[in-house]
């Protein structure tokens, strides 16, 4: 009857062992589903993050193609601000999705560590389990043993009190082992707590960091949106810009087209003027030319009138002093005859001084009359000097009066040459005598 409550026992005690690793086992599959579940979605966050940044970034090299297309390089500033801030919001984007990639990685590293631990666990749960079935196995046949030493009855007394001894030593030694099992078993059990708590501690952290990830993911898809929404209406605005540049184009266009055609009438136009100019400017030289010929023969003609002035006022005292010497001529005449006649003078005669009579034709021309002029001017003081010195002789005598009248006639123009000789007389009148 002991021996059958022991087994009884052993078979409850070992099936609600296998009830309890049961239990574990399907704790661990349950954990282990989990956390490969955690991995597929972070996967799938993952890659639906880099799928909708590829697709933003697409979306913003379009923009940017459409931009520098419409606006050209006048607005190519702005472009490059606008790139240098999106440039700076991606870069920020980028370093929190890089921080969360970071720590998507050191979470998943754990959970690969985790994993690693739990198939550790679960193969030191199958020794186990197949250590206990053993262990069962064996405690029945141990148990079945002592029912076939009962109906082996017929066998001696000595096999039997051998074989109760064996199986007193078997029943020791496997409480021993079952002591040593159970021992070991609650090290099991009290790690595999320490493990599931930390799996739970662990589970909570993954779980608190996908909420904080899948949170982030919504705050960058929000801005994105806005900005998005933001560029769709820059673009919209510099579409309307696009369309009144291209519009104020054609209206430049059209009146550039005009100003060219106007510029070439008005081309064709100076060319006509240009030859009509230069023309203009060959009559305008020759009568340049003609003007300073003009003035230089009205220059020419003035120094003439001033020479014909000054010749006449030359002439006009010429007349003067010829007047004057005739006036002394007679005056001397008048005295030569009244000493001739009173016989003063003897042994000389002195010739008749005829009047030198100027005859100014109106005929002639102005050269002749210089001419005459200067013959006379050359001709006086010779014969007033010949004069002179037929008077002087012999009469140095004579007064101051005499003196006065010959420096008088020195000092007018003289009517003879220098080749004219006094005639000498070989007889002196006996009249005179």
């Amino acid at each position: 009857m002991a021996a059958v409550d022991k087994a009884l026992d052993c078979s409850s005690d070992r099936l609600q062992w296998r009830k309890i690793f049961d239990a574990l086992v399907r704790l661990l599959q349950t954990k282990q589903t989990q956390l490969e579940d955690l991995v597929k979605e972070t996967n799938l966050y993952e890659d639906r993050i880099k799928i909708q940044l590829d697709r933003w970034s697409s979306e913003v090299h379009l923009l940017q193609d459409q931009i520098f297309q419409g606006f050209g390089p006048s607005f190519e500033l702005a472009v490059l601000q606008l790139k240098r801030d999106h440039s700076e919001a991606l870069l920020d984007r980028f370093m929190e999705v890089a921080k969360s990639e970071l720590v998507i990685g050191l979470k998943q590293r754990e959970s690969l560590h985790y994993k690693m631990k739990l198939e550790h666990a679960e193969r030191d749960l199958e020794d186990f389990k197949s250590c206990f079935d053993y262990l069962t196995h064996k405690c029945a046949e141990q148990k079945e043993k002592p029912g076939d030493t009962n109906k082996e009855s017929s066998e001696g007394k000595q096999k039997h009190a051998e074989n109760g001894i064996k199986s007193i030593e078997s029943i020791n030694e496997e409480e021993r082992r079952t002591k040593l099992l159970e021992y070991e078993i609650r090290k099991l059990k009290h790690a595999y707590e320490k493990l599931v708590s930390k799996n739970k501690s662990e589970v909570s952290a993954l779980l608190s960091e996908r909420d904080f990830v899948w949170n982030q993911y919504k705050k960058m898809e929000s801005d994105y949106t806005a900005l998005l929404k933001k560029k769709q209406t820059e673009v919209e605005k510099a579409n309307e810009k696009i369309a009144n540049l291209l519009t104020s184009m054609e209206h430049l266009q059209s009146s550039n087209n005009e100003k060219d055609e106007m510029i070439v009438k008005l081309e064709a136009k100076l060319v006509q003027k240009k030859s009509g100019h230069d023309k203009a400017e060959q009559v305008k030289e020759k009568l340049e030319e003609l003007k300073a010929s003009a003035e230089k023969l009205q220059s020419s003609n003035y120094e003439k009138g001033e020479t014909i002035l000054k010749l006449k006022a030359d002439l006009a005292k010429l007349e003067d002093g010829a007047i004057k010497g005739q006036k002394k001529i007679s005056r001397l005449t008048k005295q030569l005859e009244s000493l001739t006649s009173s016989g003063k003078i003897l042994g000389t005669v002195t010739p008749v001084l005829n009047r030198c009579r100027m005859e100014l034709s109106s005929h002639g021309t102005k050269s002749q009359q210089d001419r005459r002029v200067r013959n006379m001017v050359k001709k006086e003081p010779a014969s007033f000097q010949a004069s002179a010195v037929s008077n002087n002789t012999g009469k140095e005598s004579r007064g101051s009066k005499k003196r006065g009248a010959e420096a008088r006639m020195s000092e007018t123009p003289r009517l003879f040459s220098s080749t004219f000789k006094v005639p000498k007389l070989k007889n002196a009148s006996p009249g005179i005598l």
